[in-house]
C-alpha cells in the first residue's frame, strides 16, 4: 500500500504574496485584493529587490509579480464551473517559522 500526502490550495485561498529581504529579513506583503504595487526596495534596509531597468525597459522577471497577481485574480473570478487547485510543497513537520507581525 502506498500513502501519499498532497497539499493543495485553491486560488481563492491565496490572499497575499510576501517578500522577505535576504539582507535584513524584513517582510512586505502585497494583498491580492488591494491596489498595492510590487515593492522595489526593502522597507527595512533599502536593498534593491528588483531591477527597474533592463536593456532600456523593465526586466521580464520584475513584471512577473504584478502579472502573477493579475492572473491569480482572473483565476478567482473565472472559476465558475470547475475547481482549480495548486499543489504546494508540504510544510516540514519540524518547521518553526514565526508568522509575520
Amino acid at each position: 500500500m502506498t500513502v501519499q500526502r498532497r497539499f493543495m490550495i485553491e486560488p481563492h485561498d491565496i490572499v497575499a504574496l510576501e517578500y522577505e529581504c535576504r539582507n535584513c529579513h524584513s517582510r512586505y506583503a502585497i494583498r491580492l485584493d488591494s491596489q498595492s504595487k510590487a515593492q522595489v526596495n526593502c522597507p527595512g534596509c533599502g536593498a534593491q529587490w528588483v531591477r527597474t531597468e533592463h536593456l532600456g525597459g523593465p526586466d521580464p522577471k520584475d513584471i512577473a509579480i504584478p502579472e502573477f497577481i493579475l492572473a491569480l485574480n482572473k483565476l478567482k473570478a473565472a472559476a465558475k464551473e470547475s475547481i482549480l487547485r495548486l499543489e504546494i510543497t508540504p510544510p516540514e513537520e519540524s518547521s518553526s517559522r514565526v508568522p509575520a507581525a
